[in-house]
This record gives C-alpha cells, structure tokens and sequence, in this order.
C-alpha cells in the first residue's frame, strides 16, 4: 500500500497514468513551469468510482532534480512513496531516479525518452518505461 505517489513533470505524457494511480494513492505533481501544472487536466470525478476511491492530487511548482525538494514530498521515512519521473528529458529523469533511490522512494519509475538511455535508468534500480 502506497501512502503517497509523486510525478515529476506535468507534461500529457502523464495525464493518462494519471487516471490510474489516483486509484493508489494521493498524488503530487511537480513542474518547473506553472503553464504546465496549469493545463495538467485532472478528472473532476466522484469520490470514488468502480475502480475504487479516487485520491486528491496536488500540483506543486518546484524541481524534482533538488534533493530539498524530494525531501520535502518524501517526508516521512516511515512513508511508502514512489515516484515517476517523467519530465520530457533523460537526463533530467536519470538526475531525478538517482536522488529518489538514495532517498528511499519505492518504485522508482522513469519515463525514457529515447530508448537507448533505458539501461541508465536501470542501472540507477529505477524501472525504465520507455514512452510509445
């Protein structure tokens, strides 16, 4: 059971993911561009549906790849918090799977870019899923 779900970056790539790990947990979506957190569309659906309850999501402007700012979403240790990473750039994404394992966010995800960087993304323990 996840107490928290964390999704750096705002762009569409999330907004169908999104659908569903309402479902698991409350939500934090982080982004650098308010324009961005802006147009995230959340479904405006009942408390629940038959898929379950639907938990809250919370739009944050901050930068994952800072350890204060996972620090602060990751709060308590005692927490079971997962992350994707999901920015639009590998590099970004790599930056942001690396500070989460150190930080004990579990599962770790990344949303690749372009397929050749998966295994960096692996080699970081995040599960690399590589955007169709």
């Amino acid at each position: 059971m996840l107490d928290r779900i964390v999704i750096a970056g705002a762009g569409r790539t999330i907004e169908t993911i999104l659908e569903r790990l309402v479902h698991l947990a409350p939500v934090i979506v982080l982004d650098t561009q308010q324009s961005a957190l802006d147009e995230l569309r959340v479904s405006e659906s009942p408390a629940s549906d038959e898929h379950g309850p639907i938990h809250a999501v919370t739009k944050r402007l901050a930068d994952a790849t800072s350890r204060f700012v996972l620090e602060d979403v990751r709060a308590d240790a005692h927490l079971s918090v997962a992350i994707v990473a999901a920015t639009g750039d590998d590099r970004r994404n790599i930056e942001i799977v690396r500070l989460a394992k150190e930080l004990r966010f579990q599962p770790v995800a990344g949303i690749v870019i372009d397929p050749a960087a998966a295994k960096e993304y692996e080699s970081h323990g995040a599960r690399a899923i590589i955007r169709a």
